[in-house]
């Protein structure tokens, strides 16, 4: 039996939240100050590990939507995405260039994915800079 796919909505920071202080009060024998203290650091680890991925789909769909590419096809170019920020960003292995070269190859449209890639990387950027400190 298929599994339920996983949507992120407003509640699910609070959801997991939740979870991780179940988990911390273990770790923390039971002192709901360290609990509340772990937990809010690991929410705030899930976040940063998942935020700017479904900030950058959420971009990549949006014009997808708008250039009229099939359905069927969003789950490549959401593979593009993905592999966008790891080589690029993440690892820093590949140039924007190599990877849309790499993703034209097995039949995207390379114009969409530059159109992709250039509204994404700015995101990502933004998202991923830290905080100023006051």
């Amino acid at each position: 039996m298929p599994r339920r796919k996983k949507v992120l909505t407003e509640n699910s920071p609070i959801m997991y939240k939740a979870k991780m202080r179940e988990m911390a009060l273990a770790i923390c024998h039971g002192d709901p100050e360290c609990a509340e203290e772990l937990a809010s650091a690991w929410v705030k680890s899930w976040g940063d590990g998942f935020g700017r991925y479904h900030s950058a789909w959420e971009t990549a769909k949006n014009i997808l939507v708008s250039e009229g590419v099939p359905s069927a096809l969003h789950g490549l170019y959401k593979a593009f995405v993905n592999n966008l920020i790891h080589e690029c960003y993440d690892k820093k292995r590949m140039t924007k260039d190599e990877v849309i070269a790499r993703w034209s190859r097995k039949g995207l449209d390379a114009g969409l994915l530059g159109k992709i890639a250039d509204a994404v990387l700015p995101i990502v950027e933004k998202e991923a800079s830290p905080a100023p400190k006051t």
